[in-house]
């Protein structure tokens, strides 16, 4: 089975080997040359605030709307800067010069800090919540303002550099075509940063030729070695997440129509396939945007990727729950959800409970909606990068759940798990699926505990 041969997917990406020796500082573009980066320019931004988060993501969808027209938006200075071409038609201007709605108050959206223990929290019978099942999970606010965005020309719109971004990765005629790793827009430069273990001057020639010279640039990183993270095992019915089956993790409880279901990681699964663990059988995949041998896909006819992720209906007389695993790989305690929040951007910081490493916490985010191809040759589309230093997330830990811990030690939903750095240990790079497009994707949605 396909799950069986990425669950071994752990050795390095085999290179081609350059003509000439890769530019080892950055390097401007040229006439027929990208520039080179040797670091990620948005490494160091500051997390957005709540109001700009809102924003930036209403920004985003007025861009979906006007692809051709709009550009992609990003926040500078303290304020979310909309963008279009030259040539955007009055109608998309006018939408995208609109003030955003946002709010005046902030929720308590939790932090990376895994000392928070909280009240011990027990397995209890799972009960129908209408709250969960409308999917109204804490995020609404009192009071709103409007919030007027800085607005500025640029050369290429959405659709030409997520055209971009989304091909570059599966071109194999590029000289060193297997050293590229990571695709993601730039917004505040309007181009893709294409991200790689090389940078000789051919590489840098052939993506001016294809895309001009400006449209994209590469970010060298000769350590980028990427891999699916398969390998709690004996968790049962309420199932909760950080939990493992085969050789993947359990995400977060899911309801639709007030069954229950589990999300996860979808390189873990197949359609319509039964999943099992040490104690049985769980239930049968209902949706999955993971073809096992190219990656993402687009779900049920949408216009969209949706990351990498699944759902498990859980089977007769079984549940899923609020809870996820806390403390190390052999923990019987658990967190609960009681919050869901997203899109993530740059800056956010988070925790992730594995089968494997248990609960680790300090991770960032570093690049948001990235195109990814793993070692197996598999591409991830529309994915969150994140960065950590120190022990990292291992084979097995796919499909973990990905939050905030809040002052009570219960948990805001963030993602899902994918993949990363082969590493386990040191400089530590995973990929996410945001649990906001998983329920914009999906049917259903996360179960989240009702506020008493």
């Amino acid at each position: 089975m396909a799950r069986i041969s990425l669950a071994v997917a752990t050795a390095s990406v085999v290179l081609s080997s350059p003509a000439t020796a890769d530019v080892p500082v950055d390097a401007p573009a040229t006439a027929t040359a990208v520039a080179v980066v040797t670091h990620d320019p948005h490494e160091n931004d500051a997390p957005l605030t709540y109001a700009q988060r809102t924003a930036l993501a209403a920004a985003s969808d007025r861009a979906a709307l006007h692809p051709a027209d709009l550009s992609v938006p990003y926040v500078a200075n303290g304020k979310v800067v909309a963008t279009a071409t030259p040539t955007a038609s009055a109608e998309a201007l006018r939408v995208g010069r609109e003030p955003y709605t946002v709010p005046t108050t902030v929720p308590d959206l939790g932090s990376d800090d895994g000392t928070i223990e909280g009240a011990p929290v027990e397995k209890e019978p799972v009960e129908p919540n209408p709250v969960e099942e409308a999917g109204a999970a804490a995020l609404s606010t009192q009071a709103t303002t409007a919030l007027a965005p800085n607005f500025t020309t640029v050369k290429y719109s959405l659709a030409q550099l997520e055209a971009a971004r989304d091909e570059v990765l599966t071109l194999t005629d590029l000289p060193g075509a297997a050293s590229l790793v990571s695709a993601y827009v730039d917004p505040s430069n309007n181009r893709v940063l294409v991200e790689s273990s090389t940078a000789s001057t051919e590489l840098r020639q052939a993506l001016a030729a294809k895309y001009g010279s400006d449209r994209v640039a590469l970010y060298h990183r000769p350590d980028a070695v990427p891999s699916v993270k398969k390998n709690r095992e004996k968790d049962a019915s309420p199932f909760a997440g950080g939990g493992g089956f085969y050789g993947c993790t359990s995400s977060f409880g899911w309801v639709h129509q007030g069954k229950s279901y589990i999300l996860t990681a979808g390189h873990c699964t197949s359609l319509n396939e039964t999943i099992s663990n040490a104690t049985g059988t769980m239930g049968k995949v209902t949706a999955d945007n993971w073809n096992n041998s190219k990656g993402s896909v687009k779900w049920n006819g949408q216009s969209y990727y949706s990351g990498d992720a699944s759902t498990i209906k859980m089977a007769a007389g079984k549940a899923s729950s609020t809870l996820v695993y806390k403390g190390g790989p052999n923990s019987n305690s658990y967190r609960v959800v009681t919050d869901k929040w997203g899109p993530s951007g740059n800056g956010d910081r988070y925790c992730v409970s594995g089968k494997v490493t248990g609960e680790m916490c300090g991770f960032k985010v570093i690049a948001a909606n990235i195109t990814h191809k793993y070692s197996d040759g598999t591409v991830l589309r529309n994915m969150h990068k994140t960065y950590r230093r120190g022990n990292c997330t291992r084979g097995g830990d796919s499909g973990a759940p990905i939050y905030t811990i809040r002052s009570d030690g219960s948990i805001a939903a963030k993602g899902v798990l994918s993949g990363g750095s082969s590493n386990t240990s040191g400089d530590c790079y995973d990929y996410f699926t945001d649990t906001y497009l998983a329920e914009k994707a999906f049917a259903g949605v996360l179960r989240v505990k009702a506020p008493k």
